[in-house]
């Protein structure tokens, strides 16, 4: 298992138009950082720089794994280390999944994607983990739409944990109640999302009505 960070940077537009309700397509943008497309590049034969492959190298992975939470302008950068702040940009689950299938040609496979919350508050620009997922599942389906190989995408996470040092920020489908001496678990409304979600392998045209293109 590999891990290497790669960064996604917004376009100078940014094109979730919010509570407008548009979902507009804009070109891809380079928002990689490069170190870590030549890291991937060793694994397969597909090499940066080329369009290409090199009929001499081997592959030597069967897909691609990565996590998807954000994605920043340059200004936005300090905001990675404030999880209530982090900047949500659903298109860039689309972004990355085509940019990464385009470049290696590999299944792929979504292993983190969620919102954390500053201690079970709301967050301050009115996002709500159920806007969240739909919004990030409805552009992984777009690049499946058009021909992206998806194995599976796990959310994270199941229920509120130990994340950097800190048990406050809140990611989690069901929360805990830490001031319970048995630790009483409770599901969030987001639970009710994913798990039809999940029951029927889609997302359903009812949660599509009430949540794409809107932030809660």
């Amino acid at each position: 298992s590999i891990n290497p960070i790669m960064i996604h940077a917004r376009p100078k537009d940014p094109v979730y138009p919010g509570e407008r309700g548009e979902m507009a397509a804009k070109s891809l943008n380079n928002g990689f950082y490069v170190d870590a497309l030549s890291f991937l590049d060793q694994f397969s034969p597909r090499r940066s720089g080329t369009t290409g492959e090199d009929p001499k190298a081997k592959r030597t992975i069967d897909f691609l794994a990565f996590n998807y939470f954000y994605a920043v302008k340059a200004h936005e950068v300090p905001l990675i280390g404030e999880f209530a702040r982090w900047p949500i940009y659903p298109e860039g689950m689309y972004e990355v999944s085509k940019k990464l299938y385009d470049r290696y040609k590999l299944p792929l496979m979504v292993t983190e994607n969620g919102m954390p919350t500053a201690s079970d508050n709301p967050r301050p620009d009115g996002w709500t983990r159920e806007a969240y997922i739909v919004n990030h599942l409805l552009q992984l389906r777009r690049a499946m739409n058009e021909g992206v190989p998806v194995l599976g995408y796990m959310h994270w996470t199941l229920a509120d944990n130990y994340e950097w040092g800190s048990y406050e920020p809140k990611f989690g489908l069901f929360g805990i109640d830490r001031r319970d001496p048995q630790l009483r678990r409770f599901a969030t409304p987001a639970s009710a999302v994913y798990e039809s979600i999940v029951k029927g392998n889609r997302l359903p045209q009812h949660l599509l009505e009430r949540y794409a293109g809107r932030r809660r």
